[in-house]
């Protein structure tokens, strides 16, 4: 029995390797050079201003790896909190190379103008739950009343919970292809299969919270 030879490092290096090996490394450069810009925090409004925050991938996309695919009737669910004057926050822990096409995505979608928090480093990237706790507690010492919020991984639940954000008002959204939704019902209210069935409970919610017409969503941010 013959070995097959391995390509030399020569082979693998030049012609067309290389010209992959440098398309790679433009990819990995320009991403690099076009994650999100910080967005600040905005100061409340008489301690009226009222938030809804989302996570993106695997709740507004079918699963996380879903990233260029939005979930069914998920614009519309987020659109029906727009539309009662709530300001969006979409948080995400999504990593550094892949942040830019988000703003485009989710206007080529139709969901809402909103405010977009990502990571800035790679250890905010790798330790979700404490970027996304943090980043939550900020919108609460400005002053805001954080009324619903959505994820699909424990992590989410966990920032939620740790600013104060009540289990009757955390959603955990099932995964596309997944049996069941992370953690129990002793961290969320409810596990959403999909976003229509769950158009009448944002009803409710808006109904006992009341709109928020002094709020005015930002204009989502558009990519480099």
């Amino acid at each position: 029995m013959e070995f097959q030879h391995l390509p030399s490092r020569t082979t693998l290096t030049g012609g067309f390797g290389l010209r992959v090996l440098t398309i790679i490394f433009s990819i990995l450069i320009t991403a690099g050079c076009t994650t999100l810009p910080d967005q600040p925090v905005p100061v409340a409004i008489d301690g009226k201003s009222r938030a809804i925050v989302f996570d993106v991938d695997g709740t507004l996309t079918p699963k996380p790896i879903a990233i260029n695919t939005a979930r069914e009737n998920a614009a519309r669910a987020v659109n029906l909190f727009a539309e009662n004057g709530y300001t969006i926050i979409y948080l995400s822990a999504r990593n550094l190379f892949f942040q830019f096409p988000i703003p485009d995505w989710l206007q080529e979608n139709d969901f809402p103008a909103g405010i977009i928090h990502v990571p800035r480093t790679h250890a905010e990237h790798f330790n979700p739950a404490e970027f996304k706790a943090g980043m939550l507690q900020k919108y609460v010492d400005e002053g805001w009343m954080l009324v619903a919020a959505y994820g699909d991984t424990h992590t989410d639940f966990e920032a939620y919970s740790q600013v104060g954000i009540p289990r009757e008002r955390i959603f955990a959204v099932q995964r596309e292809d997944a049996e069941q939704c992370q953690l129990t019902e002793q961290i969320w209210a409810e596990c959403l299969t999909g976003w229509q069935p769950h158009f009448e409970q944002i009803m409710q919610i808006i109904s006992l919270e009341g709109t928020s017409g002094d709020t005015q969503p930002p204009m989502l941010n558009s990519s480099p």
